[in-house]
């Protein structure tokens, strides 16, 4: 089946409510709507693109919605994001990208100038523990002696 969906969408930060407004051409109740957004597959980046930064970079896992009643919802409809975890960090070092994975608790360190070679994979390697010249030492090791 095929479904019109034409809604805007606001998330207010502070309750993790998240409502969409439906438009009048909608086909689609707030259930798929939220079948839909779910579907998509969201999630939150946050990136710091200076040089100083190193451009580090933080991903969340998928974005999921708690389940609603939806017989209380008619135009306007509420849903609530569930908590959700850091799914990696990444770091960009010289000629490597380093991702720091939560979800399987490892590090990939990888070539940007041969994206055909696999990655170094190694225990994982929490940044927060280094600062930029230490984790950038630490990289390097592994690379070299790896």
């Amino acid at each position: 089946k095929y479904y019109t969906v034409n809604v805007d969408g606001q998330l207010n930060i502070y309750s993790n409510e998240l409502r969409f407004n439906k438009k009048r051409d909608n086909t689609a109740d707030i259930t798929k709507i939220v079948e839909i957004f779910q579907m998509y597959k969201p999630h939150i980046v946050l990136s710091c693109e200076n040089k100083k930064c190193m451009n580090y970079a933080i991903h969340s896992n998928f974005l999921t919605c708690e389940a609603f009643d939806e017989s209380l919802h008619d135009i306007i409809g509420y849903v609530n994001i569930k908590p959700f975890l850091m799914y990696f960090e990444c770091v960009d070092i010289g000629k490597y990208w380093v991702q720091s994975d939560y979800i399987y608790n490892t590090t990939r360190i990888m070539s940007r100038n041969n994206s055909n070679m696999a990655p170094i994979e190694t225990p994982f390697i929490n940044f927060e523990l280094f600062d930029s010249n230490k984790l950038k030492n630490r990289i390097l090791t592994i690379v070299t002696f790896t």
